[in-house]
């Protein structure tokens, strides 16, 4: 069989040979991404002049340094700058990149790619990462730093087990770690922010306390709990030995050291409870009579606002013996408006947690 192929047609006819043509697809890897970055600048350095392309460069090239850093744990996930709309955010990165000389913000934009990997075909947290991106280089690092506060405060991790003081402790050794600048003062950093698209401010709204805050999340810590040597005591003690519950169910109170306290947080949290014959043996579910009988312990509680009250007010003390959580007490108790995180807000708030080693990805972004 020849190897040529021949067409043959009238006159003013067009002549078009055809041979198969296989596409192998072997994905992505750095050095293909490295050159879609370089292809991409020519866009984001054309409204510059000449002037100034030597620092424009030198700026891209520090975002792709970052960049580059943050996607080794994402290589499967590269084929993202094979699409044309990521492309595009890629363009708009760079320009971002080009217009300030911050180190954070190449950390900040490098997150925000990395985030619009990880979240596809999401349309609204795309558009969300894109607002985003082109405010980088405009927000102020002391409006950053609140804005990641209030973002972040609301994120805590909630207490385990431990006592209130080691849980506190925990707080401070995260929240700390945000406390590297002053907290911004006064109301004009909320109105930059709101200028940028970041917050809606209400006027007419407050925020909660934390003290509200912290009595909401963890009503557990507050509430008085069971007398010691009373009638009601020795009928929780009865009723745990009987439903083969372990004692530490009812842990001694923190703040009063004269009661037991279910070990929760919350009451609408006995359905996570598991329990285990051993050690190292595997975790059962609560039988419904064992979940029962910890729901009836909170019926034997004292019942007393002013008792409950001098709880929430050591419980504010011992916050307070903590320095970065008193500072951020004092700080979030003085914001007089309310600030709503908008989803430009809550994204560029989790990339400066994230790009801390703070928090984790939470989809989507509210």
């Amino acid at each position: 069989m020849s190897d040529k192929q021949s067409q043959k047609a009238g006159d003013n006819a067009q002549q078009i040979q055809t041979q198969t043509m296989v596409v192998h697809n072997h994905g992505i890897d750095e050095k293909r991404v490295r050159e879609i970055c370089q292809e991409k600048i020519s866009q984001a350095i054309e409204v510059y002049t000449q002037d100034a392309e030597k620092t424009v460069r030198l700026r891209i090239a520090k975002l792709e340094s970052v960049l580059m850093a943050r996607l080794k744990a994402m290589e499967d996930d590269l084929e993202a700058f094979l699409d044309p709309s990521f492309q595009l955010l890629l363009v708009a990165t760079q320009k971002a990149a080009a217009s300030t000389e911050r180190q954070a913000d190449y950390e900040l934009l490098a997150e925000l790619l990395a985030q619009r990997i990880q979240v596809g075909e999401d349309r609204m947290s795309r558009t969300a990462i894109r607002g985003a991106v082109e405010i980088v280089s405009e927000v102020s690092d002391e409006a950053l730093l609140g804005l990641t506060v209030l973002f972040y405060l609301t994120r805590l991790p909630m207490p385990g087990m431990g006592s209130i003081p080691m849980e506190l402790e925990k707080w401070d050794n995260l929240l700390g770690q945000l406390l590297d600048s002053p907290l911004p003062q006064g109301a004009g950093w909320l109105e930059h922010l709101a200028i940028l698209g970041a917050v809606r401010v209400k006027s007419f709204t407050r925020l909660n306390t934390i003290q509200e805050m912290i009595v909401e999340a963890c009503p557990g810590y507050v509430d008085v709990g069971i007398l010691k040597g009373s009638e009601n005591y020795w009928k929780a003690i009865s009723l745990l030995a009987w439903q083969g519950l372990p004692l530490d169910t009812l842990v001694e109170h923190d703040l009063n050291k004269d009661y037991l306290r279910v070990n929760l947080l919350r009451r609408d949290m006995i359905d996570g409870v598991r329990l285990g014959a051993s050690l190292d043996g595997p975790m059962c579910c609560l039988t419904n009579s064992q979940r029962d009988a910890i729901e009836s312990l909170y019926d034997l509680y004292v019942q007393d606002e002013s008792l409950r009250r001098e709880n929430i007010s050591k419980l504010i003390e011992e916050w307070d013996k903590w320095p970065s959580l008193r500072v951020i007490r004092l700080w979030w108790d003085a914001v007089k408006e309310y600030p709503e995180i908008t989803s430009i807000g809550s994204v560029l708030a989790q990339a400066n947690a994230e790009r801390r080693g703070l928090l984790k990805r939470t989809h989507p972004f509210t």
